[in-house]
């Protein structure tokens, strides 16, 4: 069995802190990115809505 000093243990939990916030950063920027463009588009509706009403008013 091998005994692990304490240097490589905190390597290991060092490496999987760093795996863990890489991968709650990735999945972060993926929410934002979708809510983001859920806005957008929500946007784009309105103003197109907008739009038609005016154009209905005319």
């Amino acid at each position: 069995m091998k005994v692990m000093m304490n240097s490589e243990i905190l390597s290991d939990v060092n490496s999987a802190a760093q795996q863990y916030v890489a991968s709650d950063l990735i999945y972060s920027i993926t929410l934002m990115w979708k809510i983001s463009s859920e806005m957008f588009c929500n946007l784009i509706k309105s103003t197109l809505n907008y739009d038609l009403a005016l154009q209905a008013l005319n």
